[in-house]
């Protein structure tokens, strides 16, 4: 699955930017519940790219800091390593990085 609609994604991704640990399995099923059509292993898939984006998010904004990257450097690794979000999710992602790697 390359592509979901930005209702998904922006649900995944919420989810998957609060979750640690154990809690993954409780916003899989949270997930599950909000969109009770979606095949199972299609609601997984989507819930892991999310996680994804949000690492990877972390990562770019790093290097955002560090230098090493441009803001639009970081928004196109964002789109070509984590493809299928919105541009709003990948707004947000991009400034949930920039704030969570202050510290």
């Amino acid at each position: 699955m390359k592509s979901f609609s930005s209702e998904i994604g922006g649900a995944a991704y919420n989810l998957a930017s609060k979750s640690t640990g154990v809690s993954h399995a409780e916003a899989k099923d949270t997930l599950a519940s909000q969109f009770s059509t979606l095949a199972w292993n299609d609601l997984v898939e989507i819930y892991l790219a999310a996680c994804t984006l949000h690492e990877m998010a972390y990562s770019v904004a790093s290097d955002v800091r560090d230098k090493k990257l441009t803001e639009a450097a970081a928004n196109i690794v964002l789109r070509q390593k984590c493809p299928g979000f919105s541009d709003e999710v990948y707004k947000r992602a991009y400034g949930d990085g920039m704030f969570e790697s202050l510290w």
